[in-house]
């Protein structure tokens, strides 16, 4: 992640409690109530999840859906779990689109759709122009809330992931191997400990049922915030608002870290 991209989420996060507590303080349903600072709007309480949009002049419409559910939330010996869930999700298709299929509709609009987890929480984030809005956002909306789960794209995800941790990690980056090493013996015990990607054994030891079970624990509406940016309308950030709506309001597994 470029610098500016890491700022701009960091400066996103840090404003969203701030915002999200001032829902509520005026405005009845539907309006949009500005607090705590000018070009920052977050919808009424009335809302299912916490949302904070930010209107613009922009070509593009942006948006993010942050859960908590990243690598510290990953069972005892299912390491890389949380990874898995993410990128099965961004990068095999959705209930309706095989993952080429989808690469083809996003294609000719330029649209860009990501996933990146951390230690806490799963982001994704798409992006385009805002011609194409209302037919890009149903679409990332299925890709996070109605993924296809396929055997054959876990397989490859997983094959993917354990490359990456035996080959590029361990033989061709020392310094993120140190990183790697220090977070061990840090937090020795604990969900942190494990790096995002997860380790050889908890990879092995995943199944395409371990990672739909995880799922439907952790993807909660108490465990959501979203965000939207750019030539964002009102009617768009309800059609997000209804799709979230429609998961389940909590989740029976804790969302504080111990």
């Amino acid at each position: 992640m470029s610098g500016a991209k890491a700022l701009k989420r960091l400066l996103f996060l840090l404003t969203a409690p701030m915002i999200v507590g001032a829902v509520g303080c005026g405005g009845g349903q539907g309006e949009y109530v500005t607090r705590p600072m000018p070009g920052l709007q977050a919808l009424p309480e009335t809302t299912v999840v916490p949302m904070i949009v930010r209107p613009s002049s922009d070509l593009a419409v942006s948006v993010e859906v942050v859960i908590r559910a990243g690598s510290a939330y990953d069972p005892p010996g299912k390491a890389g779990l949380g990874w898995l869930m993410g990128h099965l999700s961004a990068e095999g298709g959705t209930e309706s689109l095989a993952y080429a299929e989808l690469l083809s509709k996003l294609h000719p609009w330029a649209a860009q759709l990501d996933v990146q987890v951390d230690k806490e929480q799963l982001t994704f984030t798409g992006r385009c122009h805002r011609d194409h809005a209302m037919a890009f956002v149903p679409l990332f909306l299925d890709v996070v809330l109605r993924p296809r789960l396929a055997q054959a794209d876990f397989d490859r995800l997983r094959k993917q992931a354990l490359e990456q941790l035996t080959r590029e990690v361990r033989t061709s980056n020392d310094e993120e191997l140190v990183k790697l090493v220090l977070e061990e013996a840090l937090f020795e015990g604990h969900g942190l400990a494990h790096p995002t990607l997860g380790t050889e054994s908890g990879l092995t030891a995943i199944t395409l049922d371990d990672l739909k079970a995880h799922r439907a624990a952790l993807f909660t509406r108490d465990r959501i915030t979203v965000g939207l940016a750019g030539a964002v309308s009102p009617h768009l950030a309800t059609e997000v608002q209804a799709a979230i709506g429609e998961l389940p309001a909590t989740s029976d597994r804790p969302i504080a870290l111990p």
